[in-house]
């Protein structure tokens, strides 16, 4: 991230949360967000990660400016998974 000057922003509304997650899987699922946002935001942006929680759920949310625009939908990305 540095390479690229990008800042992460982190919102959160909790300074602690415990969830029952397959430690792996989440830091694999995690470390390919923010490499895929540090590899295809633009120079000298910001990455924004939102952490929310309620009773019942947790959600983490990555968001980045792109280098490039986008020119697929939603759909189309998620669409292997």
């Amino acid at each position: 991230m540095n390479e690229h000057y990008l800042k992460v922003l982190i919102n959160s509304d909790v300074e602690h949360l415990n969830l029952m997650l397959d430690g792996d899987k989440t830091y694999r699922i995690i470390n390919n967000l923010l490499v895929n946002a540090s590899k295809y935001s633009a120079d000298y942006s910001r990455i924004y990660i939102d952490i929310l929680n309620d009773e019942d759920n947790a959600t983490i949310t990555f968001k980045n400016m792109s280098r490039e625009m986008m020119n697929f939908t939603g759909e189309e990305i998620l669409e292997r998974f």
